[in-house]
């Protein structure tokens, strides 16, 4: 039997943790007995947690900067299982260096330290505002595919896209963030029956053979697309079981009578990014977004 992980929070902790809220969180305890320093970093509040992780906002000295912390909580911190899928996202995040990624800085056995962004994630801004504008959707999906035309060509797959790992900073543009699940093509390390991911942005052969591929992730970066454009997945069922199938089988929605402001062309290239068969998708992220890019500029036919 397969056991699916329904967010990293399961694992680790979420990408919201590395934003710098525009409005407070008072929901946050932070532990009763939280660290001064973690390694050289000094700690200065709780961002965030998840069920095995604590994420303090940090100060480095040495660079004269704050900086987002994580630490596994002790517990965990002695589970084989738990520190290697910690060890693989510092690994990632070590390997990475791309604008649209957001930076790791520093890591030891138990920690990771990573950039702080000011802003909010794309999970909060369609949350709150609805559809996002073309110009405004392509610069996220243009940074979030360029990110990821990065990271495949490291030999990583990050195996979890989707708007909650999208940080959008106040400056403009997006940065991916959680490599915590990334399959390493030179670090390989599998789970028998075990399904990682969000699983209305998994890929058709993501649920049902538990393969992943460069092609995967393309897959959910236009469900995200998607979901900017239209404020909807294209997949969505009641359940679980209903919505896994869906994914493997059912055509998506189109875009365009999902929102009507889109151009008609929008349809063909969503069509062509959420085929069923990885092979039949475009080939990279800057090849789904300039598709993209240029039917969102066709004109909407009545």
């Amino acid at each position: 039997m397969s056991r699916l992980d329904p967010t990293p929070l399961d694992t680790l902790v979420g990408a919201e943790t590395l934003v710098r809220p525009q409005f407070p969180r008072p929901e946050l305890q932070v532990p009763e007995s939280p660290p001064d320093r973690v390694a050289r970093y000094v700690v200065r509040g709780l961002l965030g947690e998840g069920s095995m992780c604590h994420v303090y906002r940090g100060f480095d000295p040495e660079e004269g900067r704050d900086v987002a912390v994580k630490v596994l909580k002790a517990p965990f911190a002695k589970d084989a299982r738990i520190v290697e899928r910690f060890s693989r996202e510092a690994a990632a995040g070590r390997r990475l260096r791309h604008p649209a990624l957001v930076a790791t800085l520093d890591s030891g056995p138990d920690y990771i330290v990573q950039e702080i962004v000011e802003g909010e994630t794309l999970a909060v801004r369609l949350r709150r505002r609805g559809p996002i504008g073309a110009d405004a959707a392509v610069e996220i999906l243009a940074a979030v595919g360029a990110g990821l035309d990065h990271a495949h060509a490291h030999a990583i797959v990050h195996r979890d896209v989707k708007p909650s790992n999208v940080l959008l900073p106040r400056e403009g543009g997006a940065k991916l963030a959680d490599f915590g699940i990334a399959r390493l093509a030179w670090a390989p390390i599998t789970y028998t029956g075990e399904v990682l991911g969000s699983p209305a942005y998994m890929a058709p052969e993501q649920v049902s053979r538990c393969v992943v591929g460069a092609m995967s992730d393309l897959f959910s970066l236009a469900v995200v697309a998607q979901e900017t454009l239209t404020g909807l997945r294209p997949f969505r069922r009641p359940t679980l079981g209903t919505l896994l199938e869906s994914i493997v089988v059912d055509a998506p929605p189109r875009a365009s009578l999902v929102n009507p402001a889109l151009p008609r062309a929008v349809d063909a290239v969503f069509a062509k990014a959420l085929a069923k068969a990885p092979e039949w998708r475009y080939p990279s992220g800057r090849a789904f977004v300039e598709a993209l890019r240029t039917a969102l500029a066709a004109p909407c036919l009545p």
